[in-house]
C-alpha cells in the first residue's frame, strides 16, 4: 500500500513538473493536435530596406511587378558571391532573427571585397531579397534530398529556433515552414519567381503545414518577403549546428 502511495505521488509530481515546463516554453503541438487558430503575420520589411552608403532604392511598385527581373538580378548576385566567398558564403547570410540582423556582412561584402558582385542591375534592389537568394543559392547548391514533411527530434529546440518574442513574424513563419515542410518549402525556392509554379508552391506549404498556423500566404506581405523568409529559415535551420 506504501509503495501504491509512493507512486501515486511520483507520479503527480512529474505531471505537475511537464505541466510548469509547457507552461513555460510550450512545445509544437504535435500532429495528432488540432492546430490552433490562424493567427496575424506582421512584416519587418521596415528593418530590412536599410539603403547606406548611397545605394539606390528601387521604385517598390516596380520591384513587385517585376519579380522575374528583381529575381534574376539577385541571383546574379549570389552566384558571384557563391562563386568568390565559397565555402564562407554563409558567413554572409543575416537578416532578423540571425546574429546579424541588418545584413551588415552582407552589406560591407557588397560594397568591399567583393563588390564585383555588386551588378548595376542589383544596386537598390531590397537587401532581404539579395539574402533570401544568396541562402537559395547555398541550399540548392548542396543538393540535399529534403523530405517534404518531417519531424524535428527536439521539440523544445524546434520551437526555440522559431520563436518570436514580438509575436509571429514572416521570419519566424518562415522557420517554422522549414523546420516542418522542408521539401515543400524547397520546391518554393526552385520556382522561378513570379510564376504560376512559384504561387501553387507557396499555397501548398502553408496549407500543408497546419502546425505552423498560417494556412494561406499572409495577406500584405509581398511575395519576395515570404519566400526569402522561407529560403533564409530553410538555410539556418540546415547550418543551425
Amino acid at each position: 500500500m506504501k509503495n501504491l502511495v509512493r507512486s501515486m505521488v511520483a507520479t503527480a509530481a512529474l505531471v505537475f513538473s511537464s505541466t510548469a515546463f509547457a507552461q513555460a516554453m510550450p512545445p509544437p503541438p504535435s500532429p495528432s493536435q488540432t492546430p490552433p487558430p490562424p493567427v496575424n503575420i506582421h512584416s519587418t520589411m521596415g528593418t530590412r530596406n536599410d539603403y547606406r552608403q548611397g545605394l539606390q532604392a528601387w521604385d517598390m511598385k516596380k520591384f513587385e511587378s517585376q519579380p522575374a527581373a528583381a529575381e534574376q538580378s539577385a541571383r546574379s548576385v549570389a552566384d558571384c558571391l557563391a562563386r568568390h566567398a565559397k565555402a564562407k558564403a554563409g558567413e554572409l547570410v543575416g537578416g532578423p532573427m540571425t546574429d546579424d540582423p541588418k545584413y551588415d556582412h552582407l552589406m560591407r561584402a557588397l560594397t568591399g571585397k567583393y563588390n564585383v558582385c555588386f551588378t548595376a542591375e542589383a544596386r537598390g534592389l531590397p537587401m532581404y531579397v539579395l539574402n533570401g537568394a544568396l541562402a537559395e543559392q547555398i541550399v540548392r547548391g548542396e543538393n540535399r534530398a529534403f523530405k517534404d514533411f518531417d519531424t524535428p527530434a527536439d521539440n523544445a529546440a524546434a520551437a526555440a529556433f522559431y520563436a518570436s518574442a514580438g509575436g509571429p513574424t514572416m521570419d519566424s513563419v518562415g522557420r517554422c515552414l522549414a523546420i516542418y515542410s522542408p521539401g515543400l518549402v524547397y520546391r518554393v525556392i526552385a520556382a522561378p519567381a513570379g510564376t504560376p509554379q512559384e504561387t501553387s508552391a507557396m499555397s501548398t506549404v502553408y496549407s500543408e503545414t497546419p502546425l505552423c498556423n498560417v494556412r494561406t500566404p499572409p495577406k500584405g506581405i509581398p511575395t519576395s518577403e515570404q519566400r526569402a523568409a522561407m529560403a533564409v529559415g530553410l538555410y539556418a535551420w540546415t547550418h543551425r549546428s
